[in-house]
């Protein structure tokens, strides 16, 4: 899939590839094994972040001139480690391809990386009140919780709840888009056919400026 991703981008615009993949990424996402999933994760997953949530071109404008002016500069590696220094913070930092640690001073660090999705980790006291109590898990890939394709949120024996739904970003173990607009009135709109099937459902067909 993503050779064949990669070889059409090279004939054409590369964002209507991504606009036109949308509808079918959770069936592709569902048929991935778990094992293909860590490994997507694992050597994919930032590459599809940065080309599917495009900042707008206002923006980049911006950072064009950041970078040009020389206020913004971008260096590609990891954070080794934070420590505090007086009234700023020493980051150890190791660039990529190479082995060398850089220590520099700073004023802030920021996280740009968006929110946690493992729900171990959140803090969130509503999720960590569930998970304690059993009435839901983590799902394996600390993606968010463990559901099934309606959403119902299974429990810590592994048994789908009958009253325990989920929605958006905590959802995106079993169809990984699950933060834009449109995948949320799609999901929405599934949950009302699956809470009364007798009631007739709008969908509204998702669009690629959403």
């Amino acid at each position: 899939m993503i050779l064949w991703f990669r070889d059409q981008a090279a004939s054409c615009d590369w964002r209507l590839l991504f606009d036109a993949l949308r509808p079918a990424t959770p069936m592709l996402w569902a048929d991935l094994s778990e094992a293909d999933r860590r490994r997507f994760l694992r050597h994919v997953r930032h590459y599809w972040d940065t080309h599917r949530h495009r900042m707008a071109p206002q923006v980049a404008q911006i950072v064009a001139e950041m970078q040009q002016s020389g206020q913004l500069r971008f260096e590609a590696g990891w954070i080794e480690q934070l420590e505090p220094a007086g009234d700023q913070l020493q980051v150890h930092t190791r660039r990529r391809g190479t082995t060398d640690v850089e220590v520099q001073p700073v004023d802030a660090v920021i996280n740009c990386t968006g929110p946690t999705t493992n729900v171990l980790r959140a803090g969130e006291p509503l999720l960590d009140q569930l998970l304690r109590a059993g009435h839901v898990r983590a799902d394996s890939l600390g993606l968010g919780l463990d559901v099934d394709l309606d959403g119902r949120a299974f429990d810590a024996r592994g048994e789908p709840s009958s009253r325990l739904f989920v929605v958006g970003s905590l959802r995106k173990s079993s169809v990984w888009e699950s933060t834009a607009v449109p995948e949320l009135r799609m999901q929405a709109a599934q949950l009302a056919r699956v809470l009364n099937p007798e009631q007739t459902v709008i969908e509204i067909a998702p669009t690629a400026q959403a």
